[in-house]
């Protein structure tokens, strides 16, 4: 069961280390070369007062960052489309907007709770 929606309408924001979204690499700036492109993003610090929200990016090229499996529960979750191995790139915690961490972008829950806490592990500035 997917409980983004029922988090969102109840007002909490997405789940630190467990929450996957959808971005345009614009709007993320990992790697702004290949923009417009989608690059999924991990929440890592959420405040629902903040504008801006600390993320890390998944990357199937880097060869840094935490190794991370692809997804197989497109049942649950439709617009999931971590389908390849790649790296949770942990050593860079981005700032994304946080109104567009909302269900149009949303992908999926993290499944794997290595996963989530490798996420929650890495620092990031102010130690949010």
């Amino acid at each position: 069961m997917d409980v983004s929606l029922i988090r969102a309408k109840l007002g909490f924001g997405p789940e630190p280390g467990v929450a996957w979204f959808s971005l345009d690499e614009a709007d993320v700036g990992f790697a702004p070369q290949k923009a417009p492109r989608h690059r999924a993003v991990i929440v890592r610090a959420w405040r629902a007062t903040d504008p801006m929200t600390y993320v890390f990016a998944r990357s199937a090229t880097s060869r840094r960052g935490w190794g991370h499996d692809a997804h197989a529960h497109t049942e649950e979750f439709e617009k999931c489309w971590l389908n390849k191995r790649a790296k949770i790139v942990t050593e860079w915690p981005l700032t994304v907007k946080t109104q567009l961490l909302d269900d149009r972008h949303s992908m999926c829950a993290e499944p794997d709770e290595k996963a989530t806490a490798a996420v929650l592990a890495a620092p990031i500035p102010g130690g949010g």
